[in-house]
């Protein structure tokens, strides 16, 4: 039987996000420190050099079992031989990405209401990002912030698994206080081991506290 994919630790990467670092060497830092899925989310390579730079990815992360998503671009997906591909609301329709790919194959949709996730779960996602949570600085396409009132009203109205994006100076600290189980992550990976040992806490399990991918209540 197939593994079911773990979102607890979902990074999202491409080399604008590395300050500098080699991206390989800082996805090699990410898989150490525990990362359970990784976004390569390139907006300025194209063509057979984003094939390139995601076939090297993917290279990494094989050997950790560690599933590949490719941002936007699901030609690329497929040609690299990615596990799944992420899309936004402006980009090919899941329902035709699905209509394109092999069973198994990952779909997730960025989302930012309750209808936008529905309809993703009636197209066929496996996941919905939930982007943005909280205004942000990193992206400057973004709808309007949710908030945290508008994430629970997403988790009541679908059943599944949802990421949401963190991006702060201090991760650590927003994490704690929003007592979050899966993290869309955005930044610096020297803050990755601190943020898997909150997330499972003491016993070394993912601690059951609200937050998202099942976590939050949904009556």
């Amino acid at each position: 039987m197939k593994t079911a994919p773990d979102y607890s630790l979902y990074l999202v990467i491409g080399e604008e996000f590395t300050g500098g670092r080699p991206l390989l060497e800082v996805i090699r830092s990410a898989v150490k420190g525990g990362v359970t899925m990784v976004q390569l989310r390139e907006k300025t390579a194209t063509g057979g050099r984003l094939v390139e730079l995601a076939r090297g990815v993917r290279e990494v992360l094989e050997p950790a079992g560690i599933p590949l998503i490719i941002n936007d671009c699901l030609d690329v997906a497929l040609a690299s031989g990615a596990a799944g591909v992420h899309l936004g609301q402006g980009d090919l329709a899941c329902v035709e990405a699905r209509r394109l790919t092999n069973p198994g194959f990952l779909i997730g949709v960025s989302v930012s209401t309750v209808e936008e996730a529905r309809r993703a779960a009636q197209d066929g996602a496996d996941y919905l990002g939930v982007s943005p949570v909280f205004d942000t600085a990193t992206k400057l396409d973004t709808p309007a912030a949710t908030g945290l009132e508008g994430l629970r009203t997403i988790r009541a109205a679908v059943k599944l698994p949802l990421v949401r994006s963190v991006a702060s100076r201090n991760p650590t600290r927003q994490i704690s206080f929003e007592r979050v189980r899966t993290a869309w992550l955005w930044f610096r990976p020297s803050a990755w081991r601190r943020i898997r040992r909150r997330q499972r806490g003491n016993s070394g399990r993912p601690s059951a506290t609200p937050g998202i991918d099942g976590v939050l209540p949904r009556g």
